[in-house]
């Protein structure tokens, strides 16, 4: 088109696939490293421009997520040739988003917190629906003015954000653990498995001398909480439950605790 032109760290990668975006809005794909491209509008117009901008990436050569900087969301499911508008919450953020390899549905944004105008780094569990705050995990530095976020896996990610100096700001590595979604162990050696994670019914608990289990969802209410009489095995029905991520809770017959992060489709 008349004036268009794409950015340098606008773009997608996946195995022979490649998308990239430009200031009209319009992102590019080729499904042969670039020999041959097809077009197609996003939701987004003047994107990259200093009132409009956005960012997103592809799980697969059809599934694919998109956001702005005014906190918007979409999906596709044909490889970017159509946007579904997504209604994400949580901490939801602005900036940079990109998909965790290895693990389904697993998201990782930067940016603006919406509610808070706090910057830093939130992820998702559920294909962008239900976002949690890393920062308030406690294992997260904020990353300063982010500008782009990547994984390799559910442990090695690199952020980058501005500099000022040679030693403030620049690039950042990803140090937690917030992607394992069936096993949660602490230094006092409970441990607890969960299974099948993500559920959409029976969510099975597998650990020694269980006598409580809480569940709170991302906004940290509980909404199960049950006792238990030292059980190595405890089955909850999460059928009722809405969709998104929840925290189950779980403490042994000595105070011991185990936390993890289940899905309910």
């Amino acid at each position: 088109m008349t004036g268009e032109y794409g950015y340098v760290r606008n773009f997608s990668v996946l195995g022979d696939v490649i998308w990239f975006g430009t200031n009209k809005g319009r992102i590019y794909k080729s499904t042969n490293k670039g020999l041959n491209w097809t077009v197609a509008q996003s939701p987004l117009t003047d994107f990259g421009s200093a009132a409009v901008s956005g960012s997103y990436d592809f799980e697969s050569d059809t599934n694919g997520i998109l956001l702005s900087n005014s906190y918007e969301y979409w999906t596709t499911n044909d490889g970017g040739d159509t946007w579904n508008t997504l209604a994400a919450s949580g901490a939801i953020r602005e900036n940079s988003i990109c998909y965790v390899p290895g693990v389904t549905g697993a998201l990782v944004v930067l940016g603006e917190d919406v509610d808070f105008a706090e910057r830093g780094s939130s992820y998702s569990l559920d294909g962008g629906l239900n976002w949690i705050d890393i920062n308030q995990l406690g294992d997260d530095e904020n990353v300063g003015n982010p500008t782009d976020v990547q994984f390799f896996n559910s442990s090695v990610g690199l952020a980058s954000g501005f500099t000022t100096s040679s030693v403030v700001g620049g690039a950042y590595k990803y140090v937690g653990n917030f992607f394992s979604l069936s096993t949660n162990s602490f230094e006092n050696g409970f441990k607890v498995v969960s299974a099948p994670n993500p559920t959409s019914g029976i969510l099975n608990l597998a650990g020694k001398n269980i006598a409580q289990v809480s569940v709170t969802d991302i906004l940290g209410k509980v909404v199960y909480n049950n006792t238990f009489n030292s059980l190595s095995n405890v089955s909850l029905d999460l059928s009722n439950f809405n969709t998104g991520v929840y925290m189950v809770k779980v403490t042994n017959d000595t105070n011991e605790t185990a936390t993890l992060k289940v899905v309910k489709q």
